[in-house]
């Protein structure tokens, strides 16, 4: 059976007009395993889902990590950490990685459901481990640490949709991208300071740009499934020209032959990128 055997259940349960609306799909483990191979190298990886629904990537992630060399599950779950917006889905990707060792008592998977714009690379969290005892505030506190791997299936949500599901959220991208990249990588804005990524853009570009943020600055491996659309739109110049001044292309993956995803009504690619120091314009 598929391990991620709550991930498979969820994606039954939500209507079908939903999954379209907020691109939430379930990612095949083959095709997980795929990435994770470019992008998990060493048994010590710290890995990153900002999206990571009900944990498909992080549980075979842990399986990557235990070939590679690393035994001890508490050490296993510290290396992986994972958000999702929605809540139940959060929660299943907390119990998927809980289940792969019911026994140790320091069990708490890094799983947080929030929003992945609100979250900086500088965040620490606090965790409720399983209690051995009554003592009700012993909490648990983890710093974000620097990522060797971003991994994920970005959700694909119509630019048009966006404002209409929540007014002001794309302003709020904005306001993120500006307050993390306008000194790093000051290409991204004009001479007032607005964004130059077009209003046309979807979400998952935004994504990536934010998620650039939390990967180590040499050698960080980002590993992405997405829409196929920022190849040739216009939106997806900045983000090409962004990849190509801050990352080395390791590969990029489509499949003519079968589709990842059956239902889903767009095609899509594998974005492997690795990324490189920063080289800022004179």
């Amino acid at each position: 059976m598929p391990q991620d055997v709550v991930g498979n259940v969820f994606e039954k349960l939500i209507p079908p007009e939903e999954r379209h609306a907020l691109g939430q799909y379930f990612t095949r483990e083959d095709l997980v395993d795929l990435i994770n191979a470019f992008c998990i190298q060493t048994k010590d990886a710290k890995v990153i889902d900002p999206t990571c629904g009900t944990g498909t990537f992080l549980i075979r992630g842990y399986d990557r990590l235990k070939t590679l060399g690393e035994k001890t599950h508490t050490t296993l779950l510290s290396h992986l950490w994972g958000f999702d917006v929605a809540h139940f889905p959060a929660e299943l990707a907390t119990i998927n990685l809980y289940r792969q060792n019911i026994e140790d008592y320091r069990n708490f998977p890094r799983i947080l459901s929030k929003d992945f714009f609100d979250i900086k690379p500088t965040d620490s969290f606090k965790f409720p481990p399983p209690k051995s005892t009554g003592n009700t505030d012993f909490m648990i506190e983890e710093k974000l640490p620097a990522f060797d791997a971003a991994v994920g299936n970005f959700p694909y949500i119509r630019q048009e949709l966006i404002e209409k599901r929540l007014k002001g959220y794309k302003e709020k991208l904005g306001r993120t991208l500006a307050h993390g990249w306008m000194k790093e990588y000051p290409d991204l804005f004009d001479s007032k300071g607005n964004l130059n990524l077009s209003g046309q853009a979807d979400v998952y570009a935004y994504l990536f740009f934010h998620t650039a943020r939390f990967l180590k600055e040499d050698g960080g491996r980002l590993g992405i499934v997405t829409s196929n659309s920022w190849l040739d739109v216009a939106y997806g110049y900045e983000l090409q020209r962004f990849f190509l001044k801050n990352f080395k292309i390791i590969a990029i993956l489509e499949s003519r032959c079968e589709p990842w995803f059956e239902d889903a009504a767009i095609n899509t690619v594998v974005t492997i990128l690795e990324r490189i120091p920063l080289n800022p314009s004179p």
